[in-house]
């Protein structure tokens, strides 16, 4: 027992040594990438006066400058335990800005900056979850004064925080201590990477900030043994790419005077900013390589087919026959026969429909993914599913489409932004992989309508042309109607509080924005229900660890659900509730005979009952949710508004009336307010009973896009709605 407890008190001490000797090998790395980047020779990073027509901004970015070096390696690696070599990326990337700060709204936003010390990766990304990774990450910071003093900021006085309901996203956080309007910040990002046998994450270089930017420039070098493709898109800036003596790529490019700024509303950077979008592809990781991107050299603006037929090949997901299929399928049934054969049965029998035997075989792989009894991608869902309807008897296609927060399909800069969907003949209807939160068979979440899509060409078309593409297809717009929110508000004055009921149901894309209330016991009880409906026995199995982990997080997210009430509660009014005494989730709106998200919420407002001699006044506005205010920046624009959907949010609320109370006409009728034009409406209807005060509100956007030209029209709505918010109603007392 002693030699044990010496053993591991060496092995503590050891640990502890090595911590120590990390943190001063990082302190000694750190302060020489500051001094390399402090010294780099960019007369920009040394302008301290602004434009006169800058005087009024609230920050200037005098001088922007991003570069990436990276570089081919190969290196020894082991895999259970067995060594091999493995090509890596190494790489260098920099960010440095010179900001002016002009007055108080930006000294806040930049006396404080965070950043991710490692974050989860994403499938989409293209990187192999066995990567093995090695990431340093520096902040520099330097105030100049005025008068000419710099004044280095000490950027190892961070505070580590983590972030994320599981605390998986860590992130340090850096105060800039004595910054001062008319003060230039001069501060840089570092990250220097070390990956294997893996890409690099994409790189994103945007060429318009929240700032007017004076001077922006990109620098790359990078190895010829990797492959570089890159697409400008909205109006951004190519490359000009030259080599340097040892072959490297160089890729510069600059722009000046960039006035434009982002708009603070309704805008998609991806669709409106100019910006470069690069992949650097270490091309002999086949398995994670594109297949166009197995040529050497750098590809500036690929043709959009080649990106396209990266997709269509398959290459990074590989491929899953209908064995697989079946076998996913049916582990969980009872008696080891096939699903898919007892549909087809069900459907040459009559018993079953082609819309019926989707609904089923959707929802039990959503249920599969959801009660994470298998780890299915999007992509292998949609594959799953199809080869599942497919072998019911029903004819099936596949096809490509990016969502609203990538670049369209016509300017596709690499296969890593496409989704897969389903298509089946016999409903008509598109089946899209659960991305984000949980849909209906066939219904078509907010970030895909009004999409353009591809459909694969299927072999008959290959045998006949083996140049074929797919047809282009159009994903639905919906109607406002179609993504609606209903709210029903029923209120009671009691003494100075209130005590509200609130149903919300939600409809088509506006479930996205209930769908974190949503737990996992919920989506799985409504999922057993459904697919319970079909004469198949389902017995669904689980070992006692299993089920052990199930209800452990089951309890978690009964616990996260009842916070996530409170939330809600908070962002509806702006402020907490005094209590809140019950919230329910009725329908997950996964159900295709009732695809409705809807929850009820309980609980009690205080300080929203005001005397007014021997009446009482009550703030209806707040009875509906907060309320956009534009600033008086926000009043001008010339870029078109990228909205989520075309949507509306119907209010219907009660107020009950206290014995002894009345309320006038009159002051129902100042309630009133109808705003309607082309771009949308905002509409409060009131009237009343003996004892119950009726109020509708209607407020409604058309359009997912809008001119610029619109955007007038659509300030007429949000002013409506930010005007009505601080509405009260007068009751009388008898």
């Amino acid at each position: 027992m002693k030699k044990t407890l010496l053993i591991l008190s060496m092995a503590l001490l050891w640990a502890t040594q090595l911590r120590a000797d990390d943190v001063a090998e990082y302190k000694k790395f750190a302060e020489s990438i500051r001094n390399e980047v402090y010294s780099m020779d960019l007369p920009e990073f040394k302008v301290t006066d602004i434009p006169e027509k800058y005087k009024d901004e609230s920050a200037v970015i005098i001088a922007m400058y991003n570069s990436l070096a990276a570089e081919k390696r190969t290196g020894l690696a082991f895999e259970l335990w067995i060594p091999s070599t493995r090509a890596r990326i190494w790489a260098d990337e920099l960010t440095r800005m010179l900001i002016h700060i002009n007055d108080k709204n930006a000294l806040e936003n930049f006396s404080e900056f965070d950043f991710s010390i490692m974050g989860k990766r994403d499938w989409r990304d293209g990187l192999s979850y066995k990567a093995n990774e090695k990431v340093r990450k520096v902040l520099g910071a330097k105030i100049i004064k005025p008068d000419g003093r710099v004044i280095d900021v000490n950027t190892d006085d961070f505070l580590e925080v983590e972030e994320g309901k599981k605390g998986e996203d860590k992130r340090r956080k850096l105060a800039v201590p004595g910054l001062e309007v008319g003060d230039n910040l001069d501060v840089f990002f570092y990250t220097s990477t070390q990956l294997q046998n893996l890409h690099l994450d994409p790189i994103d270089y945007v060429f318009r900030e929240d700032y007017p930017v004076m001077y922006y420039k990109v620098h790359c070098k990078i190895d010829n043994n990797l492959t570089t493709q890159y697409r400008t898109l909205n109006g951004a800036p190519d490359f000009n790419i030259t080599r340097d003596a040892d072959d490297n790529f160089i890729l510069d490019t600059e722009m000046t005077d960039i006035s434009a700024k982002t708009p603070r509303l309704w805008y998609n950077p991806l669709r409106q900013s100019p910006i470069i979008q690069m992949r650097v592809y270490n091309r002999r990781s086949d398995q994670f390589t594109p297949k166009s991107a197995r040529k050497d050299g750098v590809q500036s603006n690929p043709s959009v087919e080649t990106i396209k037929d990266d997709a269509m090949t398959d290459i990074y997901y590989g491929s899953y026959n209908e064995k697989i299929v079946k076998d996913l399928l049916n582990i969980d049934f009872d008696g080891g026969k096939n699903v898919t054969g007892k549909l087809k049965n069900m459907r040459k029998k009559g018993l079953i429909t082609d819309d019926e035997i989707c609904d089923y075989l959707y929802s039990l792989l959503a249920y599969r993914v959801c009660a994470k009894r298998v780890n299915i991608n999007p992509y292998k869902f949609i594959t799953m599913f199809n080869e599942a309807a497919a072998a019911t008897g029903l004819d099936v296609k596949y096809g490509i489409v990016t969502p609203d927060f990538y670049e369209p399909l016509d300017t596709l800069s690499t296969m890593f932004h496409i989704l897969w969907f389903g298509y089946v003949d016999n409903t008509g209807k598109y089946y899209l992989p659960p991305a984000g939160y949980y849909n209906a068979p066939g219904e078509i979440a907010g970030i895909f309508q009004g999409e353009k899509g591809q459909f694969k060409p299927g072999k008959r078309e290959l045998k006949k042309d083996k140049n074929a593409k797919g047809a282009i297809v159009d994903f639905e717009m919906y109607t406002p109607e179609q993504n609606r929110e209903a709210v029903e508000v029923n209120a009671t004055v009691d003494g100075t509080t209130l005590v509200i009921d609130r149903r919300v149901r939600d409809y088509g894309g506006m479930k996205s924005s209930s769908s974190e209330l949503l737990s996992e016991e919920d989506l799985n009880k409504e999922y057993l229900d459904l697919l319970s409906r079909v004469d198949i026995k389902c017995v669904f199995r689980e070992n006692k660890k299993a089920k052990a982990e199930r209800e452990e997080r089951y309890a978690d997210g009964r616990r996260r659900q009842a916070d996530d009430f409170k939330t809600e509660i908070k962002n509806y009014h702006g402020r907490d509730a005094l209590e809140m005494r019950s919230g329910e989730v009725v329908s997950t709106g996964i159900d295709p005979k009732n695809p409705v998200l809807e929850y009820r919420v309980g609980y009690v407002m205080d300080e929203m009952v005001k005397n007014a001699g021997r009446n009482i006044i009550i703030p209806v506005g707040k009875f509906m949710s907060e309320q956009l205010e534009l600033l008086p920046s926000d009043r001008s624009r010339t870029d078109d508004v990228y909205m989520s959907m075309p949507r509306e949010i119907a209010t219907a609320i009660t107020i009950n009336i206290p014995d002894g109370y009345r309320v006038s006409d009159k002051a129902l009728k100042a309630l009133e307010c109808d705003v309607d034009n082309s771009v949308g409406k905002f509409k409060v209807e009131a009237s009343k009973t003996a004892d119950k005060i009726t109020v509708n509100i209607l407020k409604r956007y058309n359009h997912k896009v809008e001119p610029s030209a619109s955007w007038p029209a659509l300030v007429e709505i949000v002013d409506a709605a930010s005007k009505w918010q601080p509405s009260t109603l007068l009751l009388e007392r008898k």
